[in-house]
């Protein structure tokens, strides 16, 4: 799959992988998975790492449809979410960029495109090692009905 993540509880961190090339319809899932993982609703930080993302194949209409939606959610949490976007491939620079700006525009949260996970982790007010030093939990965490 392009695009997994991870939630590390006691964080409150959401951490979103992508690699290889990504359409809208597969970020869509994700976030919809996200959102019906238990604890989603104790996120506070999110990260998305694009170091592996190829190609990232999103219209201009769509990055803003979907912020639109991110902005409604996390801008209605009782603390509004951060979100830090590592990235430097400079093709997916202005897209990005215009993401960012709706999702602040459009809410009280704050985005912002960083070079790098340890860049985005101090922008988040979150230790350089954070995430190495904890245990995630993810949607396969859960047990399926197989394992009950």
């Amino acid at each position: 799959m392009p695009v997994t993540f991870e939630i590390y509880p006691e964080l409150r961190l959401l951490k979103v992988d992508y690699a290889g090339e990504v359409a809208l319809a597969e970020i869509s899932t994700t976030y919809r998975e996200f959102l019906d993982t238990p604890g989603s609703e104790k996120v506070k930080y999110s990260l998305s790492d694009l170091s592996e993302l190829n190609e990232l194949r999103v219209f201009y209409d769509g990055s803003a449809m979907l912020a639109s939606v991110v902005a409604s959610d996390g801008g209605a949490m009782a603390e509004p979410w951060e979100i830090a976007i590592v990235s430097t491939n400079l093709k997916h620079y202005a897209l990005l960029s215009d993401y960012v700006a709706n999702i602040t525009r459009n809410s009280s949260m704050r985005c912002e495109i960083l070079k790098d996970i340890p860049s985005a982790l101090d922008w988040l007010g979150l230790a350089p090692d954070a995430i190495a030093a904890k245990a995630p939990k993810t949607s396969s965490d859960t047990p399926t009905a197989k394992e009950l």
